[in-house]
């Protein structure tokens, strides 16, 4: 407690400069750098465990966005099915949209099955009265 009070006063005791001019950063000067977090990468301690994190968080990204892709595409072939082709388009949705969700892209995967199951199953009951 008595340091917080030394540090508080001798900090106090310096004068305030309040001209527009003056853009001197006192971030650093006041506050003490208690973790490796503070400093500039550069600097900071390397552990090995943290690069590899680094690499499959990487590798995740790169993963979830091939599944984003497939996904649209998946849900862009479903709702195709609805005017052309229902059961080929159809069956390529709900393969894709497999494929998407397995990849992390869960809504848009799970949405292009759904719409290219509903369009089949509407394409085979409409079918005899055409």
């Amino acid at each position: 407690m008595a340091e917080d009070k030394e540090f508080e006063s001798e900090y106090r005791r310096e004068p305030v400069n309040r001209d527009s001019d003056y853009r001197e950063e006192m971030a650093a000067d006041v506050v003490p750098i208690t973790s490796g977090a503070a400093l500039p990468e550069y600097d900071r301690p390397r552990d090995e465990r943290e690069h590899v994190e680094r690499e499959r968080h990487e590798e995740r990204d790169d993963r979830g966005q091939a599944g984003r892709v497939i996904g649209m595409f998946s849900v862009i072939l479903s709702v195709l099915s609805l005017f052309i082709l229902p059961v080929l388009f159809g069956a390529a949705g709900i393969i894709g949209g497999f494929i998407a969700a397995r990849r992390g892209a869960t809504t848009s995967g799970y949405w292009a099955i759904g719409i290219g199951i509903a369009s089949i199953v509407i394409s085979l009951l409409f079918a005899p009265f055409f």
